[in-house]
């Protein structure tokens, strides 16, 4: 069918061009393109009346047309719902809190247990540039609530879990962990300077609580060895 209805249409083709005629390859390349236009018109070449009657094409043009712009608004829909998909999925490898945060696994990896933090309560603003301390550095960072963990919330109210890795010869840590409205905000909303011991060969979870329901989102600004 296909044969047939490019050699028609060539040949037609041919007979209302004259020398102006395209190469065979690049009439067919023409057509093609022209088929999956948006223009909402085809040439008359493109459903040759005689072709379609000998092989019972069913679909007219306008269907044709139709079916286009159904497979187009179906494409933009996927798109925006698959954007929205990765949206919730980076805030939420950005959350450490929020409806389900609370919702921490029991599971604990070997070396790692849990601790009570102790400090005052949070103030307004992002946390204030590190000062210099005289304990070295020590890795930090605000898990996943997928990520399992013993840790739990105090209370009724959500947290978030602080995992902090075990250093040599560093029994205690102090953490400035700032907390923010949305996974895009770029300036903190509140944060809190807290105090643990560290209890764990390889790491220590400790559950910081969320200071506002508006305030779904931390991270560690600075994480210290108090006490050697």
């Amino acid at each position: 069918m296909r044969q047939t209805l490019d050699t028609t249409t060539y040949g037609e083709h041919l007979a209302r061009s004259g020398p102006a005629s395209l190469p065979f390859d690049r009439f067919l390349a023409q057509r093609s393109a022209e088929s999956w236009s948006f223009t909402g018109r085809w040439p008359a070449d493109q459903n040759h009346l005689g072709v379609t009657e000998q092989f019972r094409i069913p679909e007219s043009p306008t269907e044709a047309r139709g079916r286009r712009i159904g497979t187009a608004i179906f494409a933009a829909v996927a798109g925006i719902a698959l954007v929205a998909i990765a949206v919730n999925a980076f805030g939420s490898s950005q959350a450490g809190s929020g409806a389900g945060s609370a919702a921490f696994g029991s599971a604990n990896s070997t070396g790692g247990s849990t601790s009570v933090a102790s400090g005052s309560a949070s103030l307004p603003g992002p946390a204030p540039s590190p000062a210099a301390h005289t304990g070295p550095p020590v890795s930090a960072l605000v898990l996943n609530p997928a990520t399992p963990s013993a840790a739990s919330c105090v209370g009724t109210g959500d947290c978030f879990v602080v995992r902090v890795e075990a250093a040599p010869s560093c029994s205690s840590v102090t953490l400035i962990v700032q907390f923010y409205a949305s996974s895009s905000a770029t300036v903190a909303d509140r944060y809190q300077t807290l105090s643990l011991p560290i209890t764990g060969t390889t790491f220590t979870d400790v559950a910081v609580a969320e200071p506002s329901a508006s305030d779904a989102y931390a991270d560690v600004a600075d994480s210290y060895c108090s006490v050697g």
